[in-house]
């Protein structure tokens, strides 16, 4: 329907959008890159969904393992874009990702992300409230965290429905993951595991904090557990980053099967 749609009328960003969905969802990142790539080569900078787009483009290139390519497109189409909202959102679950890659220091951008994320955010829009709290844990921003959680705690009192249960859980987490406290970010994500998915958005966004929790296991050389959480991952979607996650957990588990059987 969206590829009929766009044969229609070629500049529906939201059918494109659908069709990085779908590419995304179904692995075929070549293609979804080489057509949101294509298609965004006339997008109007100014267009509210550029920013978003750009951030699907990059995370084909995360997937693809181009991380320079992956930062060049934050700096050039996410970090100031013309909806600032969105620019806090998608640039902090890309720098996260990175980090959870393994990749370069990015703490000029993390602090701009912080910044930006006590301008735009507010305590009922749970989903900004979530990303924003990636930009204030990366940059150790304790006062900024404190006043986050604060706020989440008063919706929470007022009978939000997850808030509490679920929000305050996953900033909880991650303000321990961004310390180096790998149980006490667990702690908090294990409990809501099954419940993260109703932060809002797709696959793509909320899944961020399953690959947090895969980073703590690998950290805690909880080598079985993080294979439990790649293994479910990998039924929905064969991603090249789980492959390598899976891969590092079999290697440590062997690691500590042989050590069990030298001793």
């Amino acid at each position: 329907m969206s590829e009929r749609s766009l044969q229609q009328y070629p500049r529906n960003a939201n059918a494109a959008h659908n069709l990085a969905l779908i590419t995304f969802e179904t692995l075929d990142t070549e293609a979804g890159a080489s057509f949101l790539e294509g298609w965004m080569a006339w997008y109007d900078r100014r267009a509210s969904l550029h920013c978003h787009l750009a951030w699907h483009l990059a995370m084909f290139e995360l997937h693809r393992g181009r991380y320079a390519h992956a930062l060049e497109i934050f700096e050039r189409d996410i970090l100031g874009s013309v909806n600032p909202r969105s620019t806090m959102t998608d640039g902090t679950a890309l720098l996260w990702r990175v980090r959870l890659d393994g990749g370069q220091d990015q703490s000029p951008a993390w602090r701009a992300l912080a910044d930006l994320a006590e301008r735009v955010s507010r305590p009922g829009f749970l989903f900004g409230e979530i990303h924003a709290a990636l930009a204030y844990a990366a940059c150790s921003d304790e006062t900024a965290l404190a006043k986050l959680i604060d706020g989440l705690r008063a919706l929470d009192a007022k009978w939000h429905p997850i808030a509490g249960t679920v929000a305050l859980p996953l900033v909880e987490g991650t303000a321990a993951f961004a310390a180096g406290d790998y149980a006490g970010a667990l702690g908090h994500f294990e409990p809501v595991e099954g419940e993260m998915h109703r932060m809002g958005g797709s696959h793509a966004q909320w899944e961020i904090f399953e690959e947090t929790m895969v980073a703590c296991y690998l950290a805690l050389e909880r080598c079985d557990d993080a294979l439990r959480l790649v293994r479910r991952r990998l039924r929905r979607r064969g991603s090249p980053r789980d492959f390598n996650w899976l891969d590092r957990a079999t290697a440590g588990m062997a690691a500590q099967l042989k050590s069990e059987g030298g001793s």
